[in-house]
Parts: structure tokens; sequence; C-alpha cells
């Protein structure tokens, strides 16, 4: 297919203009932002061909979490959830308001989904306000928001497996099958204490034998059934120790 000069003097124009990660560190507005990228180990990602669609909270955005958590998001025990963080923010393609007006969502790098509206004239990502768009890069667009989009929490897979557990226990007790909802509750408990994986310390297992075996010996099927799930609920609640 032929190129005409005006595609080669656009993709020309664009290798010359800087990257979105040099953009965000010329802008005091992003401070924060850089630093939250650069402690997510995301500066080469967002710095590569792409193209990629970045929104941007300033740092008037950031200010609005607690600074507490900024501060854990940026030590080595939060790098995980904020390299999420920082990638729910971030969508595949070069995506103007033109682009995202046509759209009610649209998938980010999280894996996560972005709902988008349109009211009163005013582009709002998932709930945050579009305060300028368009902010053309060499490696894609930023638009700049006026909050930090959170992706939806992630089920632990202690979380996972323990909720599966009540799911399928629950009709079976409802149907006077007690003892069915029992083992099912057991099963999944025997795992969480057996395995190295769930997040509980190597105390918090033993103690949790321990209650197992002693809930084992009850001879009434609906009363281990509500033993185990007493347990079952104050993991869920995180009202046990890891």
């Amino acid at each position: 297919m032929p190129v005409s000069s005006r595609q080669v003097m656009t993709a020309s124009l664009m290798a010359q203009s800087p990257n979105i990660v040099e953009i965000a560190v010329s802008n005091d507005d992003f401070s924060t932002l850089v630093a939250a990228v650069k402690s997510a180990g995301l500066v080469e990602a967002l710095s590569a061909k792409g193209p990629v669609t970045v929104f941007a909270p300033t740092n008037e955005a950031f200010g609005r979490i607690d600074k507490d958590t900024i501060a854990f998001l940026l030590t080595d025990q939060g790098r995980p959830q904020l390299e999420r963080i920082l990638l729910h923010h971030v969508v595949p393609g070069r995506l103007g308001a033109s682009d995202l007006v046509g759209k009610t969502e649209v998938e980010t790098l999280a894996g996560t989904t972005l709902s988008l509206e349109v009211a009163r004239d005013r582009l709002f990502v998932d709930k945050a306000l579009v305060q300028s768009a368009d902010i053309g890069a060499s490696n894609g667009v930023i638009h700049v928001i006026d909050r930090v989009m959170l992706p939806p929490v992630q089920a632990s897979p202690m979380e996972m497996l323990l909720t599966n557990a009540i799911e399928l226990g629950v009709p079976m007790f409802n149907n006077n099958n007690a003892e069915g909802c029992a083992a099912v509750y057991a099963t999944a408990l025997d795992a969480i204490a057996s395995v190295d994986g769930f997040g509980l310390s190597s105390q918090s297992r033993a103690r949790l034998s321990k209650q197992l075996m002693s809930i084992a010996d009850m001879r009434d099927a609906s009363e281990r059934a509500w033993a185990y799930r007493r347990i079952m609920d104050s993991m869920l609640n995180g009202q046990m120790q890891m």
C-alpha cells in the first residue's frame, strides 16, 4: 500500500516527540506518579514503543489517598499492589478522547475494565474526570485525571477456596445434609492447614490443625459444620492471625 508524505511526516514527528515517561518527568504535576512508576519498575514498560493510552493522576489526585497507604505502596512489600494499580491506568493502543467517547468501557493492562461515560460534555473514566485530554507522546497518549482509580480487590487463594466451599456446603446443610456440608468445610480447612501457600504462618497452621482435630471428635454433624463455618468466617473476615 502506498504511503503518503503526510503519513511519513506524522511518523517522523511522533518519533521525535518525548515518550510518556519523559513527558511525565517534565511536568511537576506528575511528580508523585513518576515516583510510583519508578518504584513499581514500570519505567521501561512505559517508555517502550507501545502505543498505550495512560490515564495520569495528578499530584492532587494522589493527595486524596491516605499518606500511610501511599508510603506502603512505595515499599518493596507494597510493590505488587502498586504495579497493579498503575497498570489499571494503562490501556493498550493509542486512544484519543474522540475514540473514548465512542466506547462504554476499555480493558487495561492489569486485566481490569474501566467504564467510560460522557456527562455534561465531560468525559469520565471510572468516575474520574478527564481534566486534560490528548497529550501526545511518541509511544501513545496521556489523559490527565483528577483521582487515582483503584482496581477491584483480588481474592487470595485462601479466600477463593473458602468461598467456594461455603457456596457448595450451604445448600447441603439447608437440604438436611449436614454431614456432607461438614465434610466439604473440613476438606477446605484441612488443605489450608496442611499446605504452605495460603498465607498462614506455621504457628497459625499448627493452631488450625489442633482446632480441626478437636472439631472432628464432635458426634453431631450440624455442630461440626457450624464449628468449621465459624473458623472459615473468622479467616474471611481477617480475624485469624496470619
